[in-house]
């Protein structure tokens, strides 16, 4: 695959308030469906109550060719998670700030949502558009609310098809 570096990047982020009761499996399924692709794959366990600049600290660590994200999203006032501790702008920065990743895959309620804006540096809109703004290549993401099986499912059946 012509993916440069082959990094990737799974991003599991916790909340005490709603348990996502498929995060794990579906994280191992996409480490290990990555991994056997050739990926050098790096994982970020995160907790919504987690310092937002010690998270941000990790996503800006390296440069990532995928990028993972499983957890929540508020489309309403577009943060990362449900407490609102890490904006989506703050947080898209942090992923690209090495490069932008080839292919981000949000796996989150409304991730895709195009009435949320937000403002920063310049780049405004759903999180889905500031990654495309930054120069993503490709951005996966759902306008509306998914089950949580209903995204295990998605990742289960898309990263084994993308990469054979």
């Amino acid at each position: 695959m012509p993916w440069g570096s082959h990094k990737a990047l799974i991003i599991t982020l916790h909340s005490d308030s709603i348990t996502l009761e498929e995060l794990a499996a579906e994280r191992d399924q996409v480490e290990s469906t990555l991994s056997q692709a050739g990926f050098d794959v790096e994982l970020i366990e995160a907790d919504e109550g987690d310092d937002p600049n010690e998270f941000r600290k990790q996503l800006a660590n390296n440069h990532w060719d995928i990028l993972h994200f499983i957890g929540h999203m508020t489309g309403k006032e577009n943060h990362i998670g449900l407490s609102g501790t890490l904006s989506a702008a703050d947080f898209v920065a942090s992923c690209c700030r090495s490069a932008p990743p080839r292919l981000v895959v949000l796996n989150a309620c409304r991730s895709g949502d195009t009435t949320a804006e937000t403002e920063i540096a310049g780049i405004s809109g759903p999180i889905a558009e500031q990654f495309c703004l930054r120069g993503v290549d490709a951005v996966i993401a759902t306008r509306w609310d998914i089950w949580d099986q209903a995204s295990a499912t998605f990742s289960e059946k898309f990263w084994p098809h993308l990469v054979a």
